[in-house]
């Protein structure tokens, strides 16, 4: 018999039976409007098994609002789980099973008291502690670019500054202009204080503030101030609005540089949403050696115009590809230079000479503080004591 809600049977349940169509229709109903309040979108794959599976993650952001009752079209899939009709199993994908009424009261309890959390912004800067400001800095392994959130209260606290310290937004007295002005900083977090309350919703990568309506967090990309300030939340998620917890993926790609650009050499563009993915894309292409990336569009370059200087470009993110071989330590490659440039490292180096279309190797030293030989080509390695040497990969 077909059924017109969207489970997929595979198997038996072996600690109870399968949930007949006396109650499939409401609980397809209930975990509907649950997975509706849960996502903020209705294009989420097989949202019911997405919605169990976030619900059984003691860390998920989605729990801590199913257990803090910020999801209330969730209600009715808690009245279920006291109805003993719902002790039955419903197969949602291959082997994943929900019984409601044995499953849902287990939830809350096994969720953890605290997770560590970073917030990314569109072009892959971090949510950082600035005194008692927020602002969006290039990424660090620092202490100031780390929060703990509170699964519970909810709660962002800062783990940089000494005793607890937490993300608040306080409303102000309404301006000339009758908008509503509100202030961000760090204050002392306080249990009971509903302005340090915080909705982190993943699968719409927005942070909204829960004491005051409508009201999200915002770091325009492409302004000069880089402050993280509070705005009305806006129903098209722009740029400046969108936050993730997930870190990029950009094995492979060296540290970018930020709000610069470097003119010329353009191959091609892509639509990428972020500066990772488009680093990534840049490293698999087969001519791309650089890259910038600019509001979601993702510029693949053959090099970096090296003989001229960055052009100011708030917003945009640019950066080399990782197309080197394995240093050979205490080797030099002995002549055909193409010149020498300043370079604090040899990863540098490495992005250098990509970027110079007529380099095929070189080698480096700390000499004058870093010194980057542009080699034509990769001839004999003659050991040389403090030097290394490598050359790009095509």
């Amino acid at each position: 018999m077909h059924h017109p809600w969207p489970f997929v049977v595979v198997a038996i349940a072996a600690s109870a039976p399968d949930c007949g169509d006396d109650v499939l229709p409401a609980l397809a109903q209930a975990l509907s409007s649950c997975s509706t309040a849960a996502f903020g979108k209705p294009d989420v794959w097989n949202p019911f098994f997405t919605l169990v599976t976030e619900l059984r993650k003691p860390e998920s952001f989605v729990l801590a609002d199913f257990c803090s009752n910020n999801l209330p079209r969730c209600a009715d899939l808690v009245a279920l789980s006291s109805n003993r009709s719902f002790d039955c199993s419903c197969w949602l994908y291959k082997a994943t099973a929900i019984n409601v009424y044995q499953d849902v009261p287990l939830l809350c309890p096994s969720m953890h008291p605290t997770r560590t959390l970073q917030l990314f912004t569109r072009n892959d800067k971090l949510v950082t502690v600035q005194g008692q400001a927020l602002v969006a800095s290039p990424r660090l392994t620092a202490f100031n670019q780390s929060f703990t959130f509170d699964m519970t209260t909810h709660h962002i606290e800062s783990n940089e500054l000494c005793g607890h310290y937490c993300i608040e937004a306080t409303p102000a007295s309404p301006s000339t202009s009758h908008t509503l002005a509100i202030t961000l900083a760090l204050a002392p977090c306080d249990n009971v204080n509903s302005n340090q309350q915080w909705q982190v919703q993943p699968y719409l990568n927005r942070v909204r503030h829960l004491n005051v309506p409508n009201t999200c967090l915002s770091a325009d990309p492409f302004a000069t101030n880089y402050a993280i300030r509070v705005e009305p939340c806006e129903s098209a998620f722009p740029a400046k609005q969108y936050f993730t917890t997930s870190a990029p993926y950009d094995d492979g790609c060296p540290a970018a540089e930020y709000d610069v650009d470097y003119p010329g050499f353009d191959l091609e563009s892509r639509v990428l949403e972020q500066p990772s993915a488009c680093c990534l894309s840049c490293n698999w292409h087969p001519t791309c050696r650089a890259y910038a990336w600019a509001d979601g569009v993702c510029y693949f370059k053959s090099a970096f115009n090296t003989s001229s200087h960055a052009v100011p470009k708030p917003g945009v993110v640019a950066g080399a590809v990782t197309k080197c071989s394995t240093w050979s330590e205490a080797y030099d490659i002995v002549g055909m230079d193409i010149g020498s440039v300043k370079s604090p490292t040899k990863e540098r180096c490495c992005d250098l000479c990509q970027a110079t279309p007529t380099c095929r190797a070189m080698s480096w030293s700390n000499f004058q503080g870093g010194t980057c030989w542009l080699k034509s080509g990769y001839g004999d390695y003659h050991p040389a004591d403090g030097v290394w040497s490598a050359f790009v990969i095509d």
